[in-house]
């Protein structure tokens, strides 16, 4: 999916996302960084997603619960994954854990995510230690 701005995308039910690349800020040096929203009632199951563009910014999701597998977050994207419990599950993709945010082989910036890149936050307010260049976190794990 190529968008010459920000992407949105939403169901009542369950959004699955399948060897997809998802191609936005690349509207030029004099636009605004453009922003990928996903949102689902129940699930967000994603395997195998990309995202390239020179001005990616914010990628956010929020469903009850987030299931990725084979997700590759850019260097640039403040992301923010928000489920109904907010904990967070590493290798969890076949056997997901039902309001939470579950990893298997996800990277930002090329860094695949472990639990020690995570702060020890308690559930609904858990921080990546990775950070970004304004010091901000760069991957949160959010409550609803």
């Amino acid at each position: 999916i190529s968008a010459g701005g920000n992407l949105a995308a939403g169901t009542l039910g369950t959004l699955n996302i399948t060897d997809a690349n998802f191609m936005v800020g690349n509207g030029g040096s004099n636009s605004d960084p453009d922003n990928v929203y996903l949102y689902a009632s129940d699930l967000i199951q994603v395997n195998g997603l990309n995202f390239s563009g020179s001005r990616l910014d914010d990628v956010y999701m929020e469903a009850i619960t987030i299931n990725l597998n084979n997700v590759a977050f850019p260097t640039t994207a403040d992301v923010m994954l928000r489920s109904r419990d907010g904990t967070l599950h590493f290798d969890t993709y076949a056997n997901k854990v039902v309001g939470g945010v579950n990893l298997t082989n996800v990277s930002h910036g090329g860094t695949t995510l472990a639990r020690d890149h995570f702060d020890n936050g308690p559930a609904g307010h858990i921080d990546s230690t990775i950070v970004l260049p304004n010091g901000t976190p760069a991957v949160k794990i959010r409550g609803q």
